[in-house]
Order: structure tokens, then sequence, then C-alpha cells
């Protein structure tokens, strides 16, 4: 169940608990500490235990890179061995996902799921009976609502208990590729930037006979959708032709058994926020809809992008809708608020619990998707042109593209609906059976394993370097 709000607290318009500023130390410290805003909080001062993890994570992240720093230039070797690179840069990706669940052992997922999905089905158990993780679809679209900059930590958590953490392709802001050391590596990964939407007004630059100068036109679109459509297209696309050449023989890949794909897309663009929530608020009476209580209303263009990309080359592609809700929030509260990534990994005050909500929809009945299926013997064409999913989206008209917004709008209400009464009950609702819980951490010998392999390539040449330097005198 979530934790109350501290007694002596009052609401305020804002659904944000007032500031318990008068409350003596001793009601602090037997308050449930999550359910006061960080800001609130009382300090916690140094922190031994925060000063090592942290220590740890810049080494892993450091290692990691260099790794694949190390192996890069196997990515110019045809056959064999660019194809070793590009495995070991997913498992790098899995190693990456191992030591995110380590960091975050004290939290437990709790999954629940509605009639769309057996659970039993679906979970992986060991000869004992012990429930490891589950077995989803192979090749999916996730999308989810995102309420705090952990959300995607909590959800790569899940999909490693899956298997599919070294499948996983996150859209985020471009921003984000600029971050040092793990920006590089999660290009590498095949994570996907978008540029933030803005509008321009300034007066393009003309030739002399009027048109627009091809620099114009760059810098018009540049920060834009229409600017990064393109290499979407061309990641999307990649990931596509990839799972399918991992179903040929002559690649080295077993008949029928295409690649895995795990795509994570978080349609509202932006986590919930006393700066987002206006501005969803404003568009949806300039839209003339009902605005969401929970969350922001969802942008459509990305998500309808991404499935007429994928589609094509992949008929059995499935999408799965995750409602995620973190304990002691008040309804329509800000998750930020209340869990940060300094407050849950250098402070240690992670969510106890982090529920998530688990539908799949049916994509026969998805609007604006019914004409995209080539079929077998068309599969292999459409692969071999990279261009294709932008000229396919050129091709909807206005009434599909409303069509589509209209649908996924119908799915965030429902969203919405969940979220009200798991800020009512503490927990999402569900049939019995359809729930489980899964302490996130280490799972055994098999991660730490994984860690190891990720840095073995920086070992080894340091090693050589160290042989080199003695064998030709540089030192003793």
């Amino acid at each position: 169940m979530a934790a109350p709000a501290p007694p002596d607290a009052d609401v305020k318009a804002s659904g944000q608990p007032a500031s318990p500023s008068n409350a003596s130390a001793e009601t602090l410290k037997s308050t449930l500490i999550h359910s006061i805003p960080i800001a609130d909080r009382p300090p916690l001062g140094y922190q031994v235990k925060a000063t090592f993890f942290g220590i740890l994570w810049a080494v892993f992240c450091v290692l990691l890179r260099a790794s694949q720093i190390v192996m890069y230039p196997l990515s110019f070797v045809p056959g064999g061995c660019r194809e070793g690179y590009w495995a070991f840069v997913d498992h790098t990706k899995s190693s990456f996902a191992v030591m995110l669940a380590y960091l975050s052992r004290s939290t437990t997922l709790v999954i629940t799921c509605d009639d769309s999905i057996n659970l039993e089905k679906v979970l992986v158990k060991n000869g004992t009976g012990v429930i490891k993780g589950f077995k989803f679809d192979d090749r999916a679209v996730w999308i989810a609502n995102h309420q705090m900059y952990a959300d995607w930590i909590y959800i790569w958590s899940l999909l490693n208990l899956s298997d599919l953490a070294s499948s996983l392709s996150i859209v985020l802001k471009a921003s984000l590729s600029r971050v040092p050391i793990a920006g590089p590596a999660m290009l590498l990964w095949k994570f996907i930037f978008l540029s933030p939407m803005r509008s321009s007004s300034t007066p393009a630059e003309l030739n002399e006979d009027g048109t627009v100068k091809e620099k114009a036109k760059r810098a018009a679109v540049k920060g834009t959708w229409e600017g990064d459509k393109q290499a979407t297209g061309n990641i999307l696309w990649n990931l596509g032709r990839r799972a399918m050449n991992k179903a040929k023989p002559e690649k080295g890949g077993e008949k029928g058994k295409e690649g895995k794909v795990a795509l994570l897309m978080f349609p509202e663009g932006t986590l919930v926020s006393p700066l987002t929530r206006p501005s969803s608020a404003k568009y949806a009476e300039k839209m003339g809809i009902k605005d969401c209580s929970n969350m922001l209303l969802p942008r459509s263009t990305g998500l309808l992008f991404a499935l007429r990309t994928l589609l094509p080359t992949m008929p059995d592609l499935s999408l799965y809708d995750m409602t995620v809700g973190y304990p002691a929030l008040p309804p329509a509260g800000h998750a930020q608020a209340y869990y940060s990534l300094r407050s849950i990994y250098l402070n240690d005050q992670g969510p106890p619990k982090v529920h998530i909500h688990l539908r799949a929809l049916d994509l026969s009945t998805v609007p604006s998707l019914g004409n995209l299926q080539p079929g077998p013997d068309k599969k292999e064409e459409y692969a071999k042109k990279s261009t294709k999913p932008v000229e396919d989206d050129a091709k909807l008209t206005d009434k599909e593209r409303g069509e589509f917004d209209m649908w996924l709008r119908g799915v965030w209400t429902e969203k919405d609906a969940l979220l009200e009464g798991f800020y009512e009950k503490g927990e999402f609702e569900c049939r019995e059976g359809q729930r489980v819980e899964m302490r996130l951490g280490s799972r055994g010998i098999d991660d730490w394993l994984a860690i190891v392999i990720t840095v073995v390539p920086v070992y080894v040449a340091w090693r050589g370097v160290v042989w080199w330097g003695k064998f030709f005198g540089y030192w003793r």
C-alpha cells in the first residue's frame, strides 16, 4: 500500500503536500521518508555508502566506454569480426542493465497485468518453481508514462528480467547524447535522440533568384521533427534489417529465428512537472479536448512513425503499454519531487516498490497501420531501402494522423484512470494471479560474469601496452 502523507501536512492546490517545517525531529523520523518531498527532508550529512556507490558507478561507466573504444577497430573488418563487435556492443548494453539492477537492489518491482496478458504464461521459473524472469514477445514497441528521470531504469530492469536488455533502444531527448561517456555509449546502443519541438519565425536567407538557400533549409529543420525524421528512420530501419539478418543461415543465423527488438518510447515527450503541467492543460484547451489529471497529453507523431517503420519487416511486432506508479505520491503529484536520481542512488532513498501495470495492445485495431504489410516476398525489397520509412510517412493524410492521435489519447485516458485508482488504493487493480513481485539486484554468478566480460578488453589492452613497453625497453 502507498504510504500516507504526513498527518500534519495540508495538501496544496498543486497536489504536493505542504512543507512540514514545524514538525519535530521525532515526527520526521517516524514518518516514512518517501512520503516527504525531497526539499523538505532532513539533511543526511556525509554518507560513506553513497560515496562508494558513486565511485563504483563512475569507474564502471569509464571502463565500459573504454572497452567499446578498444573493440572499435573490429567494426572496420568485414564478416565475423564486425558482427562480433556489434555483439559485444549489445553485451555492454546488457551489462549496463545488470549494474543498474544491482544499484537498485533496494527496490521491488510489482508487476500487474490486465486480461490481455496471461501472467502465468509469461513467467519464467527454474526447476524448483522459483520465478526467474519473464518471457515477453521478442519484437515489440513498449510505451509508458513518464513521471521522473529514473523511469527508464526500472523499465530497463524489467526488460533485463525478460532477456531483452541487450535489444533495447530508447527514445530520449537530444541533450542526453552530449552527456560525457554515457552519451557516446548510448549512440552505439542505437538509442534514438530527438530534439525538443520548436517553431521558428526567423526569416529564411534567399538566393538572388528568390529560392531558399540550402544552409537556411537545413537550419529551418534543425531541432524539429522534420530534421530528426530521416535519422530516426535510419535507426529503426537498421533495427528491422538486423532482426531479419539474424534469421538468415547465410548470415550465420537460424532460419525462423529473427533477432529481438525492444523499442521504448515515452509519448508524453517529457516528465510531469510544475513546468510541463500547464503546457498540457493549455494545449488541451486549445484543441478542445480533455486533459489528463496525472499525466501529460501524449504526442502521437513519433510512435506512429516508429510503428509504420517497423511493421513492414516485423509482421509479428507487438505493442505493450506500461503504466508506472510510485508509492507515497498524492493524486496529481509529481514523482520527481519525491524521487530523483540523487536521492535514489546517492542518498539511498529510492522507492521501496515500483508498480508497473502491463497491457498488450492489439495492433490490428490501431488506426493508420492497415496498409503496411509488404508480405514475405517483399520484406527483402523493403529492407534494402532506408528512405522507405520517410516516403511512407509522407503519404499519410491529416485524417489518418488525426485518427491515430485520437486512439492514443484514448489509451492515455485509460492510463489516467488506472493512476487514479493507484493513488486511491496504493496499487493497480488486477485479477487474482495477475500480480507478481520481484526484487531487483544481482541474479547470481551470470550477472557478475557479464560485468567482468565487459571490462576484459580494457585489461587485455593494458597488459598489451605493458608487454609492448617492456619488449622495446621503454620501461622495466
